[in-house]
């Protein structure tokens, strides 16, 4: 088949499913009130909604970390978030893509889109949260 296109690392900040789960880290509460939580993993963790998911796994898994590296005398620290960025979130127009060197050069807009009616278990989280409304 063809070649994967070219690709910089930081472009994939803004590209759909990254910026999504990051804008659902911070701001899931906020953005996709409502929707729980689905699958094993979200049952084991008792979250309530996506935001505390998201959250509570990454502070499970730091807190693993720091156990795993607790007796291991040549480390004296570990970093927890290397580069947070916030997704979407602060964008004045989702549908203006992000200006500068590092983006995917779609906007936001462009590519909820694209997601419209193809996610995997039926339909776009976006949708449930009422973007399309």
């Amino acid at each position: 088949g063809d070649p994967l296109p070219s690709m910089s690392w930081p472009t994939n900040y803004d590209r759909l499913a990254c910026a999504t789960m990051t804008s659902l880290f911070w701001a899931g509460d906020r953005l996709a009130p409502g929707i729980a939580p689905r699958g094993a993993a979200a049952a084991a963790a008792h979250a309530k909604s996506l935001q505390e998911l998201l959250q509570g796994s990454f502070m499970s898994s730091m807190a693993a970390v720091a156990r795993a590296l607790k007796d291991v005398p040549s480390v004296i620290g570990f970093e927890t978030m290397n580069e947070p960025h916030p997704g979407w979130l602060g964008l004045d127009d989702l549908a203006k893509a992000a200006a500068g060197p590092i983006t995917s050069g779609l906007s936001p807009w462009e590519q909820l889109k694209k997601c419209l009616g193809s996610w995997a278990e039926g339909r776009c989280l976006w949708e449930e949260a009422g973007v399309w409304d």
